[in-house]
This record gives structure tokens, sequence and C-alpha cells, in this order.
């Protein structure tokens, strides 16, 4: 009975120590640099589908593209070069030096069948702007569009979480102020250092 009590008490100490010693393990392991990058392009993710969308609902309302507008482009959905989100050419209104409006901060009103009053809605959240600019994240998203009608709409950022850009087949090639091909961004490949301008992009698109 005595040994079976000293060996139980043993295997007890050896199940504390190696669970310590994962716990330890894992915990060296966790990157918490990583862990913010990671969140970091969550959120720019969540970003990039927010103005998407609100580009989609711009285009669904008023039959045009923001920039249409903006450029006085006779075209109902005219190319876009990869410009900065907070650009007032992409319809968010980001400083004081906007001259032709906030489009995609606006709200408008629609109709409802069998209700008597109109019902307001926005195309990107209300108080979206406030947060747009405080945090800055219009300088890290790029829109983009090719020439074509059908050409999809782009919303892109860099990432900076290890997980991200391991995906390189899921990535993209981009230079922000050039024109957007009608068939998309060029894939990334495996070559890319990360370094300066050699970088891939995550793309949103619809």
């Amino acid at each position: 009975m005595g040994f079976d009590r000293e060996n139980s008490a043993l295997n007890f100490i050896f199940t504390i120590a190696f669970l310590i010693v994962v716990a330890t393990a894992g915990f060296f392991v966790i990157d918490p640099v990583d862990m913010m990058n990671a969140k970091k392009d969550e959120k720019l993710s969540t970003e990039a589908s927010t103005i998407l969308k609100a580009i989609y609902a711009y285009f669904d309302n008023k039959g045009v593209l923001p920039w249409a507008n903006i450029t006085g482009s006779k075209l109902t959905s005219p190319p876009l070069s990869w410009t900065q989100a907070n650009q007032e050419k992409v319809g968010i209104c980001a400083n004081d030096k906007c001259t032709k409006g906030s489009y995609l901060t606006e709200d408008y009103y629609v109709i409802v069948p069998g209700d008597p009053e109109t019902q307001r809605k926005t195309y990107l959240p209300d108080g979206y702007l406030d947060n747009f600019v405080k945090e800055k994240i219009g300088e890290d998203l790029y829109v983009g569009k090719g020439s074509s009608t059908q050409s999809q709409t782009y919303v892109c950022f860099i990432p900076s979480s290890k997980k991200l850009r391991k995906s390189t087949g899921q990535l993209y090639k981009l230079s922000p102020g050039a024109s957007v091909s009608n068939l998309g961004p060029e894939s990334c490949d495996d070559s890319v250092t990360w370094k300066e301008d050699d970088a891939c992009w995550k793309c949103v698109s619809k």
C-alpha cells in the first residue's frame, strides 16, 4: 500500500511538472507582436468590407460610382487608379480640404411599399467618419477599379500578421497610383521579401 501511495504521488508530481512545461512552452511560442498584427489585419479587413459595401450601395442607389460624381466623369462606372481610401475622389471626405462633399457619409431615403413614411438609410454607419479620421484608417486602405464596366472594385491593404503573409497565393501585387487591370490585381508569389515596396496586398472585392 505504501508503494502504491508513493507511486501515485510521483505520477502526480510528474503530471504537474509536464503541464507546467507545456504551459511555459506555449507562453513563449505565442508572439504578442504578431497577435497585435493579426488584430490589425482583422480590423482592416472589416473596414475594407464596410467601405466596399458602401460603394456598391451608393451605386445601387445613384446609378454611378462615387468617383464618377467627384471627378466629373460622364461614365457611370469609371476606372479608379489605386487611391488611398481617405482621398476625396473615393467618396469619403477625411479632412477640411474636401470641396465636393462626402458622398459615402451622406444618408438617403427609400420608399417602402405599404409604409407611408420613407425609410432613412446610410451608406456607411452613423458616426463612421469620426472614427475613420481619428484612427487614420484610410491611410492603410487603397481602392481601385479597372476601366471596364464589368470590372470589380477592390479595397486592399498590406497585411502585417505572419498568418496572412504566408498565404501569398491569396494575396496580390499593386502599386499605389497605378491603373488597375480589368482582370484585377496580379497574384502575388513566394518571392516577396516584405521589405520597402516589395510587399503583397490583401484585397476585398464583391
